[in-house]
């Protein structure tokens, strides 16, 4: 995985990385029970290099902790796309989603993380990731288990953390889908909820 972070950081497959501060690679235990997919790196992750440290993020941290019972440093935590995606509107930089083409130009670098993590569940956070990694629309697919044929994963979808900043109803849904990955979590106990039970050879990985 650290390879992998080395060959992200040095990636210009799309516009994305010309205006990037850092990429995010991602972080956690390798190999990880958890994954976690979002949609992309903010201001914060683009000055810092870790993703979901920003205003969202931490909400998300917060109820992976309170609602879904789950430590956040158990879990491996990624996006779709791995540099920031914005524009410059009213004389301030404005985070945007991504476009389809960079997320298909990451596609790659996603696809060998999860090989390597070799996660039992992954939680898809937001529109993009759930259209990228499941083919649905989000509002169809939150709060869901979705099994694809032929992979061994569970995907458990949610909204992004961000909208349920702007909106309380989805606030109160990011909440609703939170403690659906806590009742998840019940029902599979051989999924490890936290971060002492990761042997030292499962190191954090930037």
């Amino acid at each position: 995985m650290a390879a992998l972070a080395v060959r992200v950081q040095m990636c210009r497959r799309c516009p994305l990385g010309q205006n990037r501060t850092v990429a995010v690679p991602g972080e956690g235990p390798v190999p990880c029970d958890v994954m976690l997919v979002g949609e992309g790196p903010g201001a914060a992750e683009d000055k810092t290099g870790r993703p979901f440290v920003g205003r969202a993020g931490q909400l998300l941290r917060r109820l992976l902790r309170e609602e879904a019972r789950l430590d956040p440093e158990a879990v491996y935590i990624t996006n779709a796309v791995k540099c920031r995606s914005c524009i410059q509107k009213d004389g301030k930089t404005v985070d945007t989603p991504p476009p389809l083409s960079c997320v298909e130009a990451c596609s790659t670098w996603l696809r060998h993380q999860i090989e390597l993590v070799r996660p039992k569940a992954i939680i898809v956070v937001g529109a993009v990731a759930c259209r990228h990694l499941l083919g649905l629309p989000i509002g169809e697919a939150h709060g869901t288990a979705v099994r694809l044929h032929g992979q061994p994963a569970c995907y458990l979808p949610i909204y992004h953390p961000a909208a349920a900043l702007r909106d309380p109803a989805r606030m109160r849904d990011f909440v609703h889908g939170m403690k659906g990955i806590g009742l998840w979590l019940d029902l599979n106990p051989d999924v490890r909820r936290y971060a002492h039970q990761y042997t030292a050879r499962e190191v954090k990985c930037p």
